[in-house]
């Protein structure tokens, strides 16, 4: 069973993670799941994230970056966009 199954994800949904321990690897596989299904992604994290999980994205861009227009053609570019904050 997937988690998108495991989670009664359906399309359009916002999903938000809370609690202790393993949020930033769900929120990957999740990632991978949804793209896999040929859905598009957009995460973000409150925390800061390691430079080998920000690699986990298809698309990373820092917030200030972020506006409608780069987030949509990164989407479209890569169906997988990681926002992070500017620091």
């Amino acid at each position: 069973m997937t988690l998108i199954e495991a989670l009664a994800i359906a399309e359009h949904d916002v999903v938000a993670l809370v609690g202790g321990g393993g949020k930033t690897t769900t929120m990957f596989r999740l990632a991978r799941e949804i793209v896999a299904r040929g859905g598009y992604v957009l995460t973000t994290t409150t925390t800061r994230i390691f430079a080998a999980q920000v690699a986990l994205a298809t698309a990373h861009m820092t917030a200030g970056d972020a506006t409608r227009d780069t987030v949509t053609a990164a989407l479209s570019a890569h169906r997988h966009v990681l926002v992070t904050g500017n620091a």
